[in-house]
């Protein structure tokens, strides 16, 4: 659920003129609803290709994630949620524009809900879920247990 929701929220900032559609967009929902914080400053040059080149990145680990749908791969994206939820804090408290709060809103709510499911998930199946690093369990005469 995450993936689809990061993939269809990045997949605009692949390319310099949907990501400036988008910003666009952002600053007149930022315009029209009064919003508190400093509208989005235009985005272009060197600035506009690492936002086109992280939507490309997000958009590739969503389809990652969309077709393969580990724990592992949910556990780094649950660590990925809380540092762009980090930015998001930072940047809102520096005084920029309210405009990205549902996007730290969502963040938080797929970061809870995919924290939950990773600890749910390792609790019903008695710790087989495991990251790739660690050890599988023995069954004393060096039989893999589990998965």
């Amino acid at each position: 659920m995450g993936a689809l929701y990061d993939l269809v929220a990045t997949v605009g900032f692949v390319t310099p003129w949907t990501a400036a559609l988008i910003f666009d967009l952002l600053r007149s929902v930022h315009a029209t609803w009064d919003l508190p914080g400093e509208v989005l400053p235009p985005f272009d040059g060197p600035h506009m290709m690492f936002v086109n080149l992280f939507g490309a990145a997000v958009v590739m680990w969503s389809l990652a994630r969309v077709a393969r749908p580990v724990p592992w791969t949910v556990a780094i994206d649950t660590v990925g949620r809380l540092v762009f939820s980090a930015v998001f804090i930072s940047v809102l408290s520096q005084g920029h524009s309210a405009v990205i709060v549902p996007f730290l809103a969502l963040e938080l709510a797929f970061l809870v809900w995919q924290a939950l499911s990773l600890r749910v998930a390792r609790a019903a199946e008695g710790s087989s879920v495991r990251l790739p690093h660690e050890p599988r369990p023995h069954d004393g005469r060096g039989v893999v247990v589990g998965r």
